[in-house]
């Protein structure tokens, strides 16, 4: 999902020493090379970004807050700018600073009186997802890695649990109706929300279906985790990390 709008700014390109700083996502730098995070100004006016920024979001997560990493596309006097940036309290207003690794396309000093559209496009936010499911191939290097397997056999459990009682127990049935919710605008859930019986005849046809999937997604290896987050990773701005430190934030 993006957002495009028209941009009014100041954009500075800084140079940085490379190595010995620690990239996000929990992989240092010494295995992973990519671009830098760019960082960007905190303006208290920018009231409609931050609402653009809002409507990414799930409905349950919408605060005044912005995010704390977003993923966007920059254009500026035509140069074109891809990559990550952190908000940073400390820059003026209405200014982004970017590293060079991050600039795509560099401006042509030969069409400088060209005018050129100038436009910020979000590409994504750091948030908390709805839903966090793991599958094979990550059953696998989780066991691999030291994860004993009684615990994704404790998940199977509770899953098999849920789908064999959705149309007989109201509260496995809102957990299958709420993980398949985007199959029918979670239309089921609501239905157990109001009070609506488990057994009227279309909530019944409803749940079998879900009951259904839940199988097939259980047969895949697809288990749903409770109160997890995808980490979104970028590498320190600031230099502080060593090589093998890695900072989690768990706020969005």
């Amino acid at each position: 999902m993006t957002d495009t709008g028209k941009v009014d700014m100041v954009m500075n390109v800084v140079e940085r020493p490379s190595g010995g700083f620690s990239a996000g996502g929990g992989i240092s730098s010494g295995i992973t090379s990519g671009p830098l995070s760019g960082l960007v100004g905190r303006n208290p006016n920018l009231v409609e970004l931050e609402d653009k920024l809002l409507a990414m979001q799930q409905p349950e997560s919408k605060t005044r807050e912005p995010p704390l990493l977003i993923q966007f596309r920059l254009f500026n006097n035509g140069c074109a700018v891809k990559g990550t940036l952190l908000v940073n309290k400390k820059l003026p207003p209405r200014t982004i600073q970017v590293r060079p690794s991050m600039i795509k396309v560099e401006t042509d000093p030969k069409l400088l009186n060209i005018r050129t559209e100038n436009s910020l496009e979000i590409v994504g936010t750091s948030n908390q997802p709805k839903r966090t499911y793991l599958s094979r191939p990550l059953i696998a290097l989780l066991s691999y890695g030291g994860v004993p397997k009684e615990y994704f056999l404790d998940v199977l459990s509770t899953g098999l649990r849920d789908a064999h009682g959705v149309l007989s127990n109201k509260r496995a049935a809102l957990r299958v109706s709420v993980n398949h919710g985007e199959m029918d605008d979670f239309s089921a859930a609501r239905m157990i929300l109001c009070g609506i019986p488990l057994d009227e005849s279309y909530l019944q046809h409803r749940l079998s279906f879900l009951m259904k999937e839940e199988k097939k997604s259980l047969r895949g290896g697809k288990l749903h985790v409770p109160e997890c987050c995808y980490l979104m990773g970028t590498v320190d701005p600031n230099g502080l990390l060593e090589s093998d430190q890695v900072c989690v934030i768990l706020l969005n």
